[in-house]
């Protein structure tokens, strides 16, 4: 845990999108309900699955219960809502809101320090937040991850306002690169039980 609170650490300055998305669910995660576009969207308490969620603080049975039954709901109703952004959107939140009531203030906290490093992680389907659990990462892995992770921010930020669009697809697809250089055959056999159609793609 120690290793995962340094990565968000270093990185909470360079992506913005990201700081306040445990309080507050960010717009874009209701913006394309399907393939690439989940992948783009911002990160939220809403959008990680419980599972991931327990691994990185440690949920009460309860909690983890109540959780899973607010994302069941909340996939759904967004099947319900398709096309309609400004009804998706409120859902987001309605939810994010609800997962958020179930956390005590040192989870909040923790997630809120995780949610860059875990942006990026799902963004570049490096490894698709529900695989975490699963790949089990060294601390050494860990600590590259984190290495890559502001760097890739740094290049990022460093980008004029202008190029930003264009110019960060390709240095997020270079962080998923050098990702899975530092993983084993086991953690990426993992990864692809997950989620075997993106792998197979």
């Amino acid at each position: 845990m120690k290793v995962w609170t340094t990565i968000a650490c270093g990185l909470a300055l360079t992506l913005a999108i990201a700081a306040p998305v445990v309080a507050q669910n960010g717009a874009g995660a209701g913006r394309r309900g399907q393939g690439q576009g989940r992948g783009r969207a911002a990160v939220s308490v809403a959008t990680i699955p419980v599972e991931t969620l327990n691994y990185l603080v440690t949920l009460k049975d309860d909690a983890k219960t109540k959780i899973g039954d607010i994302q069941k709901k909340l996939a759904a109703d967004r099947k319900d809502a398709t096309g309609d952004r400004a009804k998706i959107q409120e859902l987001n939140t309605k939810a994010t809101e609800d997962i958020n009531a179930l956390l005590d203030t040192d989870q909040k906290a923790k997630l809120t320090e995780m949610m860059p490093v875990l942006t990026l992680l799902q963004q570049s389907r490096a490894i698709p937040l529900a695989a975490l659990p699963d790949v089990k990462l060294t601390d050494d892995q860990k600590a590259k991850i984190k290495d890559l992770a502001k760097d890739t921010q740094d290049k990022i930020a460093a980008l004029p306002q202008a190029d930003r669009r264009t110019g960060r697809a390709p240095l997020v697809m270079e962080f998923k690169t050098k990702v899975e250089a530092l993983l084993t055959d086991d953690q990426k056999k993992a990864i692809a039980a997950k989620a075997p159609a993106r792998a197979a793609a």
